[in-house]
């Protein structure tokens, strides 16, 4: 597509020396600090270090719940999916046992036509999720 409109500027396509000097520095540096190794005793010194100052706040507990509760839709989904033989959209299995991870009652396959087994494993999932 030609922009008649657009009129380039020659100083944004070329590169000044002055500029190529900065950008060959600024890749030097980026090559001096990628050869640099850390032996793995400093980094578990490092890890152990941020590790037992680590204080636990209630935020953290929410986005690791929050995770957890998003791990066992995506595992419920594929299990249903599975029982299911595949004919079920994984999206519909997913939707359905986000549905019952998080008691929410939206459905987009009706529940009474799934197989007992993956109602069973819906309704396992639904108890452990707490509801």
């Amino acid at each position: 597509m030609d922009n008649l409109g657009f009129q380039r500027n020659p100083s944004f396509v070329t590169v000044s020396g002055i500029d190529e000097d900065v950008i060959q520095a600024q890749i030097d540096t980026v090559n001096a600090v990628a050869n640099v190794s850390v032996s793995l005793g400093n980094w578990r010194l490092r890890f152990h270090k941020i590790w037992t100052n680590y204080e636990w706040r209630m935020r953290h507990y929410f986005y690791i719940h929050l995770f957890v509760f998003f791990c066992n839709t995506l595992i419920c989904g594929a299990i249903v999916w599975a029982i299911e033989q595949y004919k079920i959209p994984y999206i519909d299995c997913w939707f359905d046992s986000a549905t019952c991870v998080f008691t929410c009652g939206l459905q987009t396959y009706d529940f009474a036509l799934l197989s007992r087994s993956s109602q069973s494993v819906l309704l396992f999932f639904t108890w452990i999720s707490g509801k």
